[in-house]
C-alpha cells in the first residue's frame, strides 16, 4: 500500500485499522513506530502492538499522549490506559492470561516503591525536565502522605552508564537480542548474524 494513497487510506480509516506502510527494514525500525503513534493519537486506529528494544513503544506514547506497556520486547499501545488490560489479554496466549492476574484488583498500599530522580549525568542524556521533576514529587508525595505507602529514594549509579552500553551493543557485531515471552517468563537469545 503506497503511503499516500488518499483512498486506502479512507478506506483503513473507516474501519479503524492500522495501516500497514511497506518499507526497508532499517525505515521500519524506527518510521513505522512513529507512524503507529501517530495514527493512535490521531485516533484513526483505537490500539496496537509496538516493539521496543530502545524505548520504540515507551518514547513515542510518552511525547505523542497515548498509552504504552512494554512487558517484553513486544506491547500494546493505545489511545486510553483502560484498553491496556484487554489488550494484553488477546496478546497473551490463553493458557498464561490468569497467570498475569489482570483481574486481581491491586492494593496500592502493600505497594514496594522505590524511585530514581535522574539516571546520574549519562552520556548523551538531557537532563531531566522540571516539570517531570514536579510530577514525580506529586506521585511521591501521593504515595507517602495519602497512602502511608513507604516510598525509597535510590540512586543506582551505574545508571548513568547505560545509554553507552546499550549503544555499543546495538552496534556490535556480536549483537544478541533477548527477547522474553509476553506468555511466559523464559528469556530466548539469538544472534543476530
Amino acid at each position: 500500500m503506497c503511503r499516500n494513497c488518499a483512498c486506502g487510506m479512507r478506506a483503513i480509516t473507516q474501519f479503524m485499522v492500522e495501516p500497514t506502510i511497506l518499507m526497508t527494514a532499517l525505515e521500519l525500525s524506527v518510521a513505522h513506530q512513529e507512524e503507529k503513534v501517530r495514527f493512535k493519537a490521531a485516533a484513526a486506529s483505537p490500539f496496537g502492538i509496538g516493539s521496543d528494544i530502545g524505548g520504540s513503544i515507551r518514547m513515542p506514547a510518552f511525547f505523542n499522549g497515548i498509552f504504552g506497556h512494554k512487558p517484553s520486547s513486544t506491547g500494546p499501545m493505545c489511545r486510553f490506559a483502560s484498553d491496556l488490560k484487554p489488550m494484553m489479554k488477546v496478546l497473551v496466549e490463553d493458557e498464561y492470561v490468569d497467570k498475569l492476574k489482570l483481574d486481581k484488583p491491586v492494593d496500592l498500599k502493600k505497594l514496594k516503591v522505590y524511585y530514581q530522580e535522574n539516571d546520574g549525568g549519562g552520556f548523551l542524556v538531557s537532563p531531566v525536565d522540571k516539570d517531570l521533576q514536579q510530577a514525580l514529587t506529586k506521585v511521591v508525595n501521593y504515595f507517602k502522605n495519602s497512602l502511608k505507602v513507604e516510598v525509597n529514594r535510590v540512586q543506582i549509579t551505574r545508571c548513568k552508564n547505560t545509554g553507552a552500553m546499550w549503544l555499543a551493543n546495538m552496534k556490535s557485531k556480536d549483537l544478541h537480542i533477548c527477547r522474553t515471552s509476553i506468555s511466559t517468563t523464559e528469556r530466548k537469545c539469538q544472534r543476530l548474524d
